[in-house]
């Protein structure tokens, strides 16, 4: 007799009842039953850390982004690598010690860009349970400042250029996908990973489905070349426009000002 036949034979009734309903259920759905005992995977703690706080700057093998990458991070010693992460409050914020361990653990793992894949295989299963798909439309809109963000935040074109329009206090943002996409650029966008932006957007963040639409956004200059640009320069000549009316306003303002007082003059000189 085999073990499966003696673990059928120990089930009491209820219990043969309610595995034939999960049998049936698979057998209809097409999906295979989860083992008994079977145990969800552990989440990586500083595989989600790096995405987290790091990702938007640095790879590690990727190439380089913002900043270095970090796979010859792997050959220093922990006692090289711990300043130098500290360094990098400036930009990111408060690192407290047990962060630093765990971004020096995760620097020096060998297996680490299994890691770096298997994570960003989570964050993508996760994003496509949790939002809806990404649209290229609504990015615009957010980018360009048709549609504002939900918590108040300016709009990108303000401070950047993405495909010949916008402003020019930050980077130019029409190459950013070569540099970064995916889950890597969202997380840059929705964590404000660089230090001007999250001087503006700690009090307004930028919330997951609006960084998933930005980036979808940013992926796509070749669609946004005949789209963005019209929107992009009219807004710049409503803003010039809106600057040229106020300065013309206050001309006029100051020559009525003016016109009294030279009245005023001339009257006291003919009394004279």
């Amino acid at each position: 007799m085999t073990l499966t036949m003696v673990m059928f034979k120990r089930l009491s009734v209820s219990d043969m009842k309610r595995l034939s309903v999960v049998i049936f259920f698979c057998a209809f759905t097409g999906l295979a039953p989860v083992s008994w005992g079977q145990e969800a995977e552990a989440p990586d703690k500083p595989a989600e850390y790096f995405f987290y706080r790091c990702a938007g700057c640095h790879t590690i093998g990727g190439g380089k982004l913002t900043g270095p990458d970090l796979i010859t991070a792997a050959q220093w010693s922990s006692a090289d690598l711990r300043p130098a992460i500290k360094k990098m409050e400036k930009n990111v914020g408060p690192l407290s010690e047990p962060d630093i361990a765990q971004v020096i653990e995760f620097l020096k793992d060998l297996n680490v860009s299994g890691r770096i894949a298997r994570q960003k295989q989570r964050i993508e299963a996760k994003l496509r349970a949790e939002l809806p798909p990404p649209s290229f439309e609504t990015g615009q809109k957010l980018f360009s400042g048709q549609m504002a963000f939900f918590n108040g935040g300016p709009a990108c074109f303000s401070c950047h250029r993405f495909v010949g329009g916008g402003g020019s206090l930050g980077p130019d943002l029409t190459h950013i996908k070569d540099r970064a996409s995916g889950v890597v650029l969202q997380s840059a966008v929705e964590n404000a990973s660089y230090r001007i932006m999250r001087s503006i957007y700690e009090k307004h963040k930028i919330s997951k489905e609006e960084s998933l639409h930005l980036s979808e956004f940013l992926t796509h200059p070749e669609k946004a070349e005949i789209r963005s640009v019209p929107t992009m320069r009219k807004a710049e000549g409503l803003a010039l426009g809106g600057f040229g009316g106020f300065f013309v306003l206050l001309w006029v303002l100051n020559q009525r000002r003016k016109g009294p007082a030279r009245k005023n003059l001339l009257r006291k000189n003919l009394e004279r």
